[in-house]
């Protein structure tokens, strides 16, 4: 069967595998222990948020709107957010902004209050990335800069929630819902700002937008799931007396976190795809049905007789053959012929050397997989396993002298 025929063949039965994505993430998403970090998230959410919007409300309602206004926006945003979270923050708010004799060092005070928030945030993105954290004084600097855009976030929300929405729904029919679509927007705009802010590396918008949707989506399945709990067991934490409306929310802020980070990880899955699927192949030793469509963006086709790479070039990269034949040959002379579900030029990225053989495809052409530095690297860093099976096959197989 030619390759072209053979190649769009295969490429038609493949589906972009969900169920892969899914599993990788949920797996992810329990190693990095997130459920851990979403009870960290939350303390240090509770203790953060009233400063946080203590200084929103000062801010607001000096430079913006009066006092009143900005009370009761907050109030209407977090109403319709939780009522537990209206109950606790609002009325704490309230009555710490009627105070007087605000100062510049008791505002930075509430400022510097909000970022183990965000440092914490930037530690549970980076793990469900597999970034490395910053050096101290740069993480310190990140940290202030995402609680001045989480500020202004609550701040956009605040104002547009009751002054944009309004004034929009005001002149057309009720029955359009638009006020709501507008908050619901603003919302998910919010989100993807959010992870836009806490994300470690530049992912593609699109994924941004689908991160925000899906997280809109499980907070509101956290808001439903918590109030079809409290109809059924309306006594559930009694035993806490005085502080179970303070329980009711870390109960909330926890599950929102935990969404949140999930969300993550799926969005982590995504961004991380190529090198989920180069783990299975190192691993296992060829690309199977399910990680292929994955793997697209490496593959490479070439004509009958093209060269792939020549000797002594520097090129850091190595090769799987998909489908027909590749040919390795050296002053001229072919000596060896690398057939589908093999790697070949694998040496140049091992020692970082020139090549010392010619490739080039066969008579029917061949598809072959370019794997970079980088996706060694990515893969050697998330499953040092994958990387030594590979290692171990290759040191098996037998090479002839000068192929690569």
């Amino acid at each position: 069967m030619p390759l072209d025929e053979n190649s769009r063949r295969s490429r038609k039965r493949d589906r972009f595998p969900v169920g892969i994505i899914l599993r990788e993430s949920v797996k992810s998403f329990l190693r990095n222990r997130c459920l851990e970090s979403a009870a960290t998230l939350s303390f240090f959410g509770f203790l953060s948020l009233i400063p946080m919007l203590l200084v929103v409300v000062f801010l607001a309602s000096h430079f913006i709107v009066t006092s009143e206004w900005a009370l009761q926006s907050l109030d209407q945003v977090t109403r319709e957010i939780s009522p537990v979270f209206n109950d606790v923050v609002v009325k704490e708010v309230t009555l710490m902004s009627q105070r007087s004799g605000w100062s510049v060092l008791s505002l930075l005070l509430l400022f510097w209050a909000a970022t183990p928030l965000a440092g914490s945030l930037r530690i549970a993105f980076g793990q469900a990335f597999g970034v490395t954290q910053p050096p101290v004084w740069k993480g310190i600097l990140k940290d202030v800069i995402a609680v001045l855009l989480l500020m202004f976030l609550v701040l956009l929300v605040m104002v547009t929630h009751t002054a944009g929405g309004g004034w929009v729904a005001s002149w057309l029919p009720s029955w359009m819902c638009i006020g709501r679509m507008i908050r619901m927007l603003i919302g998910i705009l919010c989100i993807t700002v959010f992870y836009v802010t806490f994300i470690p590396f530049r992912l593609p918008a699109v994924l941004y937008v689908f991160g925000a949707f899906l997280a809109s989506f499980l907070l509101g399945l956290v808001g439903y799931y918590l109030g079809l709990l409290t109809h059924f067991n309306p006594h559930y934490g009694y035993a806490f007396g005085s502080l179970q409306t303070l329980f009711w929310m870390f109960v909330w802020v926890y599950y929102c976190f935990a969404a949140v980070l999930l969300v993550a990880e799926i969005m982590a899955g995504i961004g991380r795809r190529e090198v989920l699927a180069l783990r299975d192949l190192f691993a296992q030793g060829h690309m199977t049905d399910g990680y292929r469509h994955l793997l697209r963006g490496l593959l490479k086709t070439y004509p009958p007789d093209a060269p792939i790479f020549k000797e002594g070039d520097e090129r850091l990269e190595m090769f799987y053959v998909v489908n027909g034949l590749v040919k390795m040959s050296v002053n001229g002379q072919v000596i060896e012929e690398i057939k589908p579900n093999n790697f070949f030029g694998e040496m140049a990225v091992l020692t970082h050397s020139r090549r010392t053989s010619t490739a080039s495809a066969g008579e029917e052409g061949a598809e072959v997989m370019v794997i970079t530095t980088d996706h060694v690297e990515n893969v050697l860093r998330e499953n040092p396993r994958a990387f030594k099976s590979l290692l171990r096959r290759l040191g098996d197989a037998p090479k002839a002298s000068g192929a690569q």
